[in-house]
């Protein structure tokens, strides 16, 4: 089982980092407002659950790009060696990008808007800042766990404000 810190610890030795998120595509529509909203939300339980030592505990700012699969693709291919377009990529340094098309396509899967599902793939990189991995079968159902129970409580926090 994958143990984080205690909330009041992390929240009082690393401050919130600011949230920028762009829209670098035009062929899908998405609530920007929204989504950044959310993710604001979410930010706090995030840390909250970051492991030691993490990249997210030195962050002052990440910055989310939606951005097209044929860029996401070419992404992909430079530095997984994997040419196919993807949902989510994190970096280290704070940076996290979305394939628009896919997460358009995933979205219905999951009962998600498009929005909903980038709000929830950006939460899913924010995760992997804060050291959660998803190599393993077990990896991959704690952190979805965390990323939805992240998501329904930050996505519900958002519409009462």
């Amino acid at each position: 089982m994958i143990k984080s810190k205690a909330a009041d610890l992390n929240s009082s030795l690393a401050p919130t980092p600011v949230f920028v998120l762009r829209n670098r595509q035009r062929k899908i529509t998405f609530q920007t407002q929204w989504i950044k909203h959310v993710v604001q939300q979410a930010l706090p339980q995030c840390l909250a659950a970051a492991l030691p030592d993490s990249p997210l505990e030195s962050l002052t700012s990440i910055e989310a790009s939606i951005i097209s699969d044929k860029k996401i693709a070419s992404i992909h291919n430079v530095f997984f060696q994997d040419p196919t377009p993807t949902d989510v990529i994190t970096f280290d340094h704070g940076e996290i990008l979305i394939g628009a098309d896919t997460v358009s396509s995933q979205a219905p899967q999951f009962s998600h808007t498009p929005s909903a599902e980038a709000a929830l793939c950006i939460i899913h990189g924010i995760l992997h800042l804060g050291g959660w991995k998803d190599k393993t079968k077990i990896e991959a159902l704690q952190m979805a766990h965390r990323q939805n129970d992240i998501f329904h409580s930050a996505a519900a926090n958002a519409q009462q404000a």
